[in-house]
């Protein structure tokens, strides 16, 4: 399967076409208790994505929050662990997984997509990964990656390994896509500036790191971290990224890291104007491939 094969178009006759938009990288812990948190955090002014890790909701309760997420008028996909099921009495109870989980909530319609890589698949499958694509009324559709490294990554060598290589399966596939829209984003679990695979992605695929960027335009020399998995005692590490195509890097305007009360993990909250990525640019053959917003809504 291509890229394109989930790709989302939106409905040319609409007058509105969205311009600022937001995305809203978050490491959440827990749904019930993380999502709740974000929103009051930052309730959406515009239209906005959020990129989610450490969901850990089963297969029934992403169903479930799925359908409280449209009675707000919002959107989402979800990709749960397939053992979510799996554990104890307690956790399925409870719609808990103890393993993984992430998910894109949004304002505008998303659709999921497959991956063509049979390891990236499976990393989805395993509630780790997750590609959607969302309709821009005027623009191209943007393509949004979701990743939720292995836990240790950061400490662990062997942990590190395994990100690394996943990183890197990843982002030679949405390189391989071409010059298309894609927003890369999540909990890395590896201390990024470290990865030959994100070091890579920005020299030669010419893509920004976000917080990297909005540091160099603040004349400072590093990002700040973005992780303490034990506020009395760590210094902190950045192991929570966004990253944009060169499509979307001419878009980014501006990026903060909002106060939240989230436990462990900073939030990280980006602006862009993607008014540049209008209908008449170069996009992916996908004849047969795309779905209009009405259709999907």
């Amino acid at each position: 399967p291509s890229p394109c094969d989930a790709v989302l178009v939106a409905d040319p006759c609409d007058p509105s076409p969205t311009s600022a938009l937001q995305f809203v990288v978050a490491n959440i812990t827990s749904w019930f208790a993380g999502w709740p948190q974000v929103l009051n955090d930052h309730p959406p002014t515009g239209a906005c994505l959020w990129l989610l890790s450490e969901t850990h909701l089963s297969s029934s309760a992403a169903r479930a929050c799925l359908c409280g997420l449209h009675r707000i008028g919002l959107h989402g996909v979800f990709k749960c662990s397939a053992s979510a099921s799996v554990g104890s009495k307690d956790c399925k109870t409870a719609g808990l997984s103890t393993l993984s989980g992430v998910a894109v909530v949004s304002t505008l319609p998303v659709r999921e997509a497959r991956w063509s890589n049979r390891s990236l698949q499976r990393l989805a499958d395993d509630g780790r990964l997750l590609h959607v694509t969302c309709a821009i009324a005027g623009c191209q559709p943007l393509h949004v990656v979701v990743f939720y490294g292995v836990t240790g990554g950061s400490t662990k060598p062997s942990v590190t390994r395994q990100n690394e290589e996943y990183l890197r399966d990843i982002t030679e596939e949405c390189m391989s896509w071409g010059q298309v829209p894609i927003v890369f984003g999540g909990d890395f679990n590896l201390l990024l500036a470290d990865s030959l695979a994100i070091n890579n992605l920005v020299l030669h695929g010419r893509w920004i790191d976000a917080a990297a960027e909005h540091a160099r335009r603040c004349g400072v020399l590093d990002p700040p971290p973005t992780c303490w998995a034990n506020a009395c005692a760590s210094k902190g590490t950045r192991v929570d990224g966004l990253f944009l195509s060169p499509c979307v890097a001419k878009c980014f305007t501006s990026l903060s890291y909002p106060p939240s009360g989230l436990p462990t993990h900073q939030p990280i909250l980006a602006h862009t104007d993607v008014s540049p990525l209008n209908a008449t640019q170069d996009a992916p053959s996908c004849e047969g491939s795309f779905f209009s917003c009405r259709s999907f809504l």
